[in-house]
């Protein structure tokens, strides 16, 4: 992801949004997680102007994350 990218995220300088992730992976709450991530990418805007949103921007690296927390945490 390109940096300027990375800092409209909201884990990007937010403790509080990483507290909060952290504790989900804590709890095991992988689907709300990934959601959370993916939610976040798509209220998102490219700076770029390359895609509407960062979810369409990086579709592809979003997806083969799924694939491969799927494989990870067992998710169905």
């Amino acid at each position: 992801m390109m940096t300027a990218d990375h800092r409209k995220t909201g884990s990007y300088g937010n403790s509080s949004y990483v507290n909060q992730e952290s504790q989900m992976l804590r709890n095991r709450q992988y689907e709300a997680l990934l959601r959370k991530e993916v939610d976040d990418l798509k209220s998102k805007q490219d700076c770029d102007g390359i895609a509407g949103t960062l979810q369409q921007k990086y579709n592809d690296e979003v997806v083969t994350c799924l694939f491969q927390y799927e494989r990870l945490f067992g998710i169905r």
